[in-house]
């Protein structure tokens, strides 16, 4: 399908294009679950572009969508300029129908209030975007204009468990710690619709948001239960999920499109990872983070934490080290600097890197400093797209400064 789609979007420069809008629509949504996020991209923008036509609800149903890929995506600010559009475009809307309903009849012949109706889809939209735009601040780190559309989301959301989640997630970032877990123990995750309504398991999200929360506080042992909790709650879901059916060909028939989303599996193995590594259990966080890669093997920073378990793995004493480091099967070519400034500079070409010391293959997954070497010419070789801004799922996008830093 994603092969088929540069093709497709291309095409689309005309008004023939406009009339099979539904066609493109349902093709981004698609991608969308399939968590093709650049391609539903393309095929979103090209609709934007012939938006005028659509229908109210339909205009509304692009950009919504647009919204939810920027953000998904770290792109916050075309996601606000979205917003902004879109909160004209419903503005608009609902002038235009008061103006019509007050000539018109207050109600149906089938007794329903479309005044009412209509004023209560605006609402819903209104809140939805006051919404997005906390994850887009969130996103950009803008506290003070967060801190003002945190205010709209509980006026128009309530006490609802997703305006919670977002507001504790507005405390964790402020540093508030504390209050953060608080607003998390408060929410009713009973309320929630649930993951075959939604695609999101909101229990796998609360202790995943726990764990992220005492990671920060430095309670890593605290922050693994959490994500452990969260990696059973996942794979309950996950069960459930495939429990209907015992054709593989079949696993997907008979289910919303929306629970293709809802493995959260590899982004919580990233997050197990990074906890273990600073536990000091860098063996445990190799096995984590070497079946993240698997998923999100673009990602520059996730191949240096890889080198960073190897590398812890097979730490001996400082005289060992010094001793042994330089020479070993040519991997070092030499040290440099001293303390926390010590850098070991790995050989260009080490023969070190087609065999291991025991017959087995350096580029077969194992936590040894042969792999480490793999893992940081990958990371390098990621890192050199010319961009400011390297892509890095799952995390936020990684500045070319905080590579060099690391």
């Amino acid at each position: 399908m994603a092969a088929d789609k540069p093709a497709a979007v291309e095409e689309m420069d005309g008004l023939d294009d406009v009339e099979n809008s539904m066609l493109y629509y349902n093709q981004a949504v698609i991608l969308y679950h399939l968590r093709q996020y650049t391609e539903a991209i393309s095929v979103g923008e090209k609709l934007y572009q012939f938006i005028e036509p659509f229908e109210e609800k339909f205009a509304q149903a692009v950009c919504f969508l647009l919204v939810d890929l920027y953000i998904l995506t770290h792109q916050a600010e075309k996601a606000l300029h979205l917003l902004a559009v879109l909160e004209k475009m419903i503005t608009q809307g609902s002038s235009s129908k008061n103006g019509k309903n007050e000539t018109g009849n207050n109600s149906s012949k089938d007794g329903s209030n479309p005044k009412a109706e209509s004023g209560a889809l605006i609402e819903a939209a209104k809140s939805k975007m006051h919404q997005y735009k906390v994850r887009a601040y969130i996103q950009m780190k803008s506290l003070k204009a967060c801190k003002r559309e945190i205010k709209s989301v509980m006026n128009t959301a309530g006490n609802s468990a997703p305006s919670l989640f977002l507001k504790s997630n507005f405390e964790y970032l402020r540093g508030n710690y504390r209050k953060a877990v608080k607003l998390l123990n408060s929410s009713n995750i009973a309320e929630h619709p649930g993951f075959m309504k939604t695609g999101e398991c909101l229990r796998c999200m609360f202790w995943n948001n726990l764990g992220c929360i005492h990671f920060a506080m430095s309670k890593h042992n605290l922050g693994i239960f959490y994500f452990k909790k969260a990696l059973q709650e996942n794979d309950n879901v996950c069960a459930q999920l495939s429990a209907g059916g015992t054709d593989p060909g079949k696993k997907f028939s008979g289910r919303p499109m929306c629970t293709l989303l809802t493995n959260k599996r590899y982004e919580l193995l990233y997050n197990c990872g990074i906890q273990l590594l600073h536990i000091g259990r860098p063996l445990a966080a190799f096995e984590c983070l070497i079946e993240a890669v698997q998923v999100y093997h673009a990602n520059p920073r996730l191949w240096l934490r890889l080198a960073e378990c190897c590398i812890a793995a097979n730490k001996g004493t400082s005289e060992q080290e010094t001793k042994g480091l330089p020479t070993k099967k040519g991997i070092v070519q030499s040290i440099v600097g001293q303390g926390y400034h010590r850098k070991i500079v790995l050989a260009s070409q080490s023969i070190q890197n087609t065999v291991y010391n025991d017959g087995q293959s350096s580029a077969i997954p194992v936590a040894s400093v042969e792999f480490a070497a793999i893992c940081l010419r990958n990371a390098f070789s990621k890192s050199h797209d010319g961009d400011k801004f390297i892509p890095a799922p799952p995390s936020s996008p990684l500045r070319k400064q905080e590579l060099e830093n690391l």
